[in-house]
């Protein structure tokens, strides 16, 4: 039986498999590696924990329910293995399927167009890019469960399977309340390029609905003030209706926004690499929702490319970029299409790199385990899971299964205290690169290119909770249970 089943298996499928491990290594290595944000895990670990002991998607820390910032209703599907084991691997190994869901559609249509060795290239290009592989070191945002939904929405556009596609668009506000940015132009990509009146108009009207119903009723429900990211559209006005008045009747005011500096680069660098290819095929239509959320806000988060806000272009774009070759392989001559791919595959090999050394300063930090980082995951197993605890950012994270946990420096009553100790590299309070330069000229060169290929944790907040540190190690309520690696765990004594 097995022996049926590999027989069927191909090299896309082994690629994938390959590609989810990977994946899945990584994240582990992440969690245990402490390489997590604070907020972003928290959120999505405690409001399923919640979930599970009947408070809905509340966040304890934030005293709200998580429907007050965002609608990720897929956080349900995780809640009946957190019943299992409460942890967030079970996040960590849903977001990795999910990623290797979306890589499987652009492979495969890099196979059909051309064929083993185009598939092999378009993989190499992925992961050769910063911005796919920041992807899965990010927490699960629906931006990237909704780029997996787009992938398969357009490989069915491409075997043209129009069902499949309305039905999968059907699922998108499932992913995060934003996703009228693709559906509204699937539903225009049905109209005019499918040429699917009914399909367009249906995704249309309930594109609009569910999305007003979400930021108008649902939201408001769970919070105090109104849908709060309209806020990095204010300049356009501050209710939905005045932007959606502006954009129609001023259009020069967003002429104006595009025209910033950061924002062209923004642009530049994710068609450069690609040499534009995109522009040639009408799946591009799909990104004008995207690109519009991420140049339109007034802040650079969402022209940041290491950001979930880039997730949905990266089904996009990939196939786009495939499709868009496709079609200049055909139209242009022989000679004029060779000399296109030799410059497309000296462009590649440039930006392959240069991520090459994103890899290295960035993304190889998240597979190594440190010596301190191994005394960290030690101290945790010593603290009972019904104790109260304060706990520094990274482990508070990881102690958030429990009814009483503060935030250090936070302690109130508090029956053991965990935190790091840590003497930063480069103090945060200096010019980074001077002192940088500083320690390469001393001689100090393998201290920072230790740093900068490992990294560190646990030293941001030192000067904020320093002086509480020598403190609490000088009052005789505490004791020291483990002292290690500049990681500390200090234990109430028991009044007699």
């Amino acid at each position: 039986m097995l022996h049926k089943f590999f027989n069927k298996l191909s090299l896309i499928h082994y690629l994938c498999f390959g590609l989810f491990l990977f994946f899945i290594i990584q994240k582990i290595c992440i969690y245990y590696g402490f390489h997590i944000g604070f907020a972003d895990l928290y959120y999505f670990d405690n409001s399923v924990w919640n979930l599970i002991h009947g408070n809905g998607l509340f966040l304890s820390y934030f005293n709200k329910s998580y429907f007050a910032d965002h609608f990720y209703p897929y956080l349900y599907l995780l809640a009946p293995l957190y019943i299992i084991k409460p942890t967030p691997l079970w996040n960590y190994l849903f977001h990795a399927m999910i990623l290797t869901a979306m890589t499987y559609p652009i492979l495969d249509i890099a196979k059909h167009r051309f064929g083993k060795k185009g598939m092999i290239f378009t993989l190499i290009l992925l992961i050769g890019t910063y911005t796919f592989r920041r992807q899965n070191m990010q927490d699960l945002h629906g931006d990237i469960l909704m780029a997996s939904f787009l992938a398969w929405i357009i490989h069915s556009f491409y075997f043209s399977n129009d069902k499949r596609a309305f039905l999968l668009t059907l699922l998108l506000p499932f992913a995060k309340e934003n996703f009228i940015i693709v559906s509204f132009f699937i539903g225009l990509y049905f109209i005019f390029v499918r040429k699917n009146m009914k399909m367009g108009v249906i995704i249309l009207s309930y594109s609009i609905v569910f999305f007003l119903f979400l930021i108008k009723l649902f939201i408001p429900h769970f919070n105090t003030s109104d849908y709060r990211h309209l806020a990095r559209y204010s300049y356009l006005g501050n209710a939905l209706s005045e932007q959606v008045r502006t954009i129609i009747f001023k259009p020069y005011i967003l002429l104006l926004e595009l025209l910033n500096a950061y924002k062209i680069a923004y642009v530049l660098l994710i068609f450069l690499p690609i040499i534009f290819l995109p522009l040639f095929s009408p799946y591009i239509l799909l990104s004008i929702g995207v690109f519009a959320q991420n140049l339109l806000a007034i802040t650079k988060t969402t022209c940041d490319l290491s950001t979930h806000y880039q997730a949905p272009l990266i089904p996009i774009l990939a196939i786009a970029s495939i499709d868009g070759l496709y079609r200049l392989k055909i139209k242009l001559p022989t000679l004029s299409y060779q000399r296109l791919t030799k410059t497309f595959k000296k462009v590649a090999i440039f930006f392959l790199i240069i991520n090459l050394f994103a890899f290295i300063f960035l993304d190889l930090r998240t597979l190594i385990i440190t010596k301190h980082i191994l005394s960290a995951n030690s101290v945790l197993k010593l603290i009972p899971k019904e104790a109260s605890v304060s706990a520094s950012d990274h482990f508070f994270i990881k102690l958030n299964h429990r009814d009483y946990i503060y935030q250090f420096p936070g302690i109130i009553d508090a029956d053991y205290i965990v935190f790091e100790d840590i003497e930063p590299t480069i103090p945060v309070n200096v010019n980074q690169i001077k002192y940088a330069k500083k320690l390469w000229n001393t001689g100090n060169k393998i201290k920072l290119l230790k740093y900068l290929v490992v990294g560190e944790y646990g030293t941001g907040n030192k000067n904020r909770y320093s002086k509480k540190v020598g403190n609490l190690l000088a009052n005789p309520i505490f004791e020291v249970l483990f002292n290690e690696n500049d990681v500390y765990l200090l234990k109430k004594k028991k009044r007699l």
